[in-house]
C-alpha cells in the first residue's frame, strides 16, 4: 500500500468519524434543550416579540397575553380613531420613516418620552399598537410589556415592524 493510499483511508476515516462526532453534539444538544430548558428552544422559528411575549415568559399570571397582528391587521388599525401607533425604535429611525399618524416611544429613552406621552395615551380608552424595526427587533416587545406594567390592557404589537410595512410599498411619513 502506497503512503498516497494511506494517506487517502487516513483522511476518508477521520472525515467519517468528524461527520459521526458532529451529528451526535447536535442530537445531544436538541435533547438537553429540550429536557431542560424552559421554554425549550425549540425547532420552529420565533421572532424576538415572540420570545418575549410567549407565555411561560409572563413574570406573572395577572399579565395577559399581547396580540401579535399581523400587516393587514395593522392597516386596518391605522384607519381607527381609537387607536394609538407607537414606534418603539431610536428617534434617529423614526425621523427617517415611520407608520403613518406613529408617535414616538422609543425603548431607549421610554421613561422621558412616556411621560410626555402619558397625558395622551390615559385620555381615553384606546388601544395601543407598538412596532419597532422587524422580526429580529425586541424594543417593541419591551415597550409594550412597559406599557402593560403601567396599567395598559389593549396592547397589539406588530412584529413584522417598520421593514415588513415599508418593504410592502405602504406609505410612510417621515418627519420634517
Amino acid at each position: 500500500m502506497t503512503s498516497e493510499t494511506t494517506l487517502k483511508r487516513i483522511l476518508l476515516t477521520d472525515g467519517i468519524w468528524f461527520g459521526a462526532m458532529a451529528m451526535a453534539a447536535l442530537l445531544t444538544g436538541i435533547t438537553i434543550d429540550q429536557a431542560f430548558r424552559n421554554p425549550s428552544m425549540g425547532l420552529r422559528y420565533q421572532s424576538a416579540a415572540e420570545r418575549i411575549l410567549a407565555p411561560s415568559a409572563l413574570s406573572s399570571l395577572s399579565q395577559q397575553a399581547i396580540n401579535l397582528v399581523g400587516l393587514e391587521e395593522v392597516e386596518a388599525m391605522l384607519l381607527r380613531t381609537d387607536v394609538t401607533v407607537l414606534d418603539a425604535r431610536p428617534r434617529d429611525f423614526y425621523d427617517l420613516g415611520h407608520l403613518p399618524g406613529a408617535r414616538y416611544l422609543s425603548r431607549d429613552e421610554l421613561s422621558k418620552d412616556f411621560a410626555v406621552l402619558e397625558p395622551e395615551l390615559r385620555s381615553s380608552d384606546r388601544d395601543l399598537l407598538v412596532y419597532c424595526s422587524d422580526a429580529g427587533c425586541e424594543d417593541s416587545a419591551v415597550v409594550a410589556r412597559s406599557l402593560q406594567a403601567r396599567g395598559f390592557t389593549r396592547l397589539h404589537l406588530f412584529p413584522g415592524g417598520y421593514a415588513e410595512w415599508e418593504a410592502t410599498g405602504r406609505r410612510v411619513e417621515v418627519s420634517p
